[in-house]
């Protein structure tokens, strides 16, 4: 539980339990036309990332793990990874966690990022736990695509210490940090 928020945090690790992820929402709607029309959303990272974590009611698989945020019952806070071993050039057991998609509920937005933060330290606290039970791992390499006109994450990636790596690959950069179990 954050106090701060009262955020319940859980992982949801079947289909059935990620089935309330179906209505979470993290984008605005996109934006339509005089005529009605829906137009390209100024965000389009947001609704990707929405669309990511809305799908894990459809498909989960035993590589993936879904941490979610709530508050009386409500999601307001998700994220969906993918957790596999990693080889390293001295050998040492590590795993690699790859965040596919993470999202902050609109209404808890604006709030100098401690949402977020709380997002991404239970995220890497079960992605730690995860490593060392599946893989003996420890150390995890997490790593996540930001979209490079995406600000709020840029600077919630560098809070957490975590360094741009490599060149942007399109418009998405590949965030890194590794953690020591």
């Amino acid at each position: 539980m954050s106090p701060a928020w009262g955020i319940r945090w859980t992982t949801l690790d079947t289909k059935k339990k990620a089935k309330k992820l179906q209505s979470f929402t993290c984008a605005e709607p996109p934006p339509t036309g005089h005529n009605g029309r829906k137009l390209p959303p100024s965000t389009p990272w947001e609704n990707e990332a929405q669309t990511i974590i809305r799908s894990c009611g459809n498909k989960l698989t035993q590589s993936e793990i879904v941490v979610a945020g709530e508050i009386n019952g409500t999601v307001v806070a998700a994220a969906r990874v993918d957790i596999a071993p990693l080889t390293t050039e001295d050998s040492r057991p590590a795993a690699r966690l790859f965040i596919a998609g993470l999202g902050v509920a609109l209404t808890l937005r604006g709030q100098g990022g401690g949402v977020a933060n709380a997002l991404m330290t239970q995220l890497i606290e079960t992605g730690c736990v995860a490593a060392e039970q599946k893989f003996g791992a420890t150390f995890l390499l997490v790593q996540g695509k930001v979209h490079t006109s995406n600000l709020p994450s840029q600077r919630l990636f560098e809070r957490l210490e975590f360094e741009p790596h490599g060149v942007p690959s399109g418009d998405y950069q590949l965030w890194q940090r590794l953690f020591e179990i």
